[in-house]
């Protein structure tokens, strides 16, 4: 199949299976275990079952609510001025939360084509179809579709966002101009889009052609620097985070938010004061109890497993990330010194690393914003499983004139036959 009909096919495909998901949930919301929103709201008989709220959505609802009315915002509903926007924008305009819903599907499916550029550029057309229809698949990440929360358009986004932030390399300055916008949006939706342009960042000094590494640990200071007067000067990142209470969080050994079976004994602090310096003499003093809640917090993370959950939801949790995550370690090994993988890296590295320094959810949605880059890897895992049998196979019964590799990235040499 030559790789235009494979792109065509693949995505369509994954269109398809999306789409399904979508349909299933929003006809049987009760499938997932993620409770619904039971708070007093004026809105909240008014939407149908399928559309689903949790203890967020007032955040977002009455953020847009104040917007709409000229009030300020209240808490931490700044730190999500984006969503709040859609969110404005949806009521304004009739659209209601149906509209939200509808918003975030249609740009889960402007995800896929990214998603599959990534794939390719990775490991070559096999790798980009392979991913997409693994994504598309995968029924825990699209029922958040039908949430009215920043989880589903945060994480579609970010696929658009890092697949934007590969091709400027290679297509000219206003590709590379446009990544700027594109930082700031991201960010809008949820605060953890600010780790994304740190990491990238990171990435890009150290990876900078023929700079000394003292001009490579300057420009890290200088990072460093930057990103912490963001926070201070940003009120609504800054708030965002005071209200997160990371600082207790620590102390209190907190692994799953707000699940005391997960926490872990810590050492007594000296000061329970919400004390950023503190905290940093906390954690030298402590090394080794703070690097074991970080590995519980990271293990939370990737473990995906959860008491709360039904058995079924966690056999199905089982029987879908081991293979994928064991899949991923060839396809790593193959790919981890091309620019674009080191890219998916680096924006992996972010997301867990704000989970190892704060801690996991209980319905573990912050593994689903960086998941599809992570697949990228499984698929060309899996990609190169599929050519090593074949070229098996071939070697058994004799490879056929004509024959051709049509894996990687250089795909397109003819094999020679004997």
């Amino acid at each position: 199949m030559d790789e235009a009909r494979l792109r065509r096919t693949s995505l369509g495909l994954a269109v398809a299976l999306l789409a399904g998901w979508v349909g299933v949930f929003l006809c049987r919301p009760g499938l997932h275990a993620e409770g619904g929103y039971a708070g007093n709201a004026p809105w909240r008989d008014q939407v149908p079952r399928g559309i689903r709220m949790a203890g967020d959505t007032p955040r977002y609802v009455h953020g847009a609510e104040n917007l709409l009315a000229g009030e300020p915002w209240e808490e931490k509903e700044g730190s999500y001025v984006g969503y709040v926007v859609l969110v404005a924008a949806c009521l304004r305009t009739g659209a209601g939360l149906y509209g939200v819903v509808a918003f975030q599907i249609l740009v889960a499916f402007l995800a896929l084509p990214c998603l599959y550029g990534l794939g390719r550029r990775v490991g070559g057309p096999g790798t980009g179809a392979l991913a997409v229809l693994l994504h598309a698949a995968n029924p825990d990440p699209a029922v958040w579709h039908t949430f009215i929360l920043t989880d589903s358009l945060y994480a579609s986004s970010l696929i658009v966002f890092v697949w934007l932030y590969v091709e400027a390399w290679d297509r000219g300055w206003w590709w590379r101009v446009s990544v700027v916008p594109a930082t700031v949006v991201l960010a809008s939706i949820r605060p953890n889009g600010w780790i994304v342009p740190v990491a990238l960042g990171v990435h890009a000094i150290l990876t900078a052609g023929r700079w000394s590494w003292r001009l490579r640990l300057a420009c890290l200071t200088g990072l460093g620097v930057l990103g912490l007067a963001t926070v201070v000067g940003l009120s609504g990142l800054r708030r965002g985070i005071e209200a997160e209470h990371p600082i207790q969080m620590l102390y209190q050994g907190e692994v799953v938010w707000r699940s005391a079976p997960w926490r872990l004994q810590m050492p007594a602090p000296e000061t329970t004061d919400e004390d950023w310096l503190a905290a940093g003499v906390y954690i030298l003093r402590h090394p080794v109890a703070c690097a074991r809640l970080a590995a519980a917090r990271m293990g939370a993370l990737f473990g995906r497993v959860r008491p709360a959950h039904s058995l079924k939801h966690n056999l199905l949790v089982l029987c879908i990330y081991p293979p994928l995550y064991l899949l991923a370690i060839p396809g790593l090994r193959g790919a981890w010194r091309r620019r674009e993988a080191q890219i998916l890296l680096a924006v992996i590295a972010g997301h867990v690393l704000t989970v190892m320094l704060t801690f996991d959810d209980q319905n573990g949605r912050f593994f689903l914003y960086f998941w599809p880059e992570l697949l990228v890897f499984s698929a060309a895992g899996a990609a190169g499983l599929l050519r090593s049998t074949s070229a098996a196979e071939l070697g058994e019964g004799g490879a056929s004139p004509g024959s051709g590799d049509t894996g990687g990235p250089g795909a397109g040499r003819r094999r020679k036959t004997t």
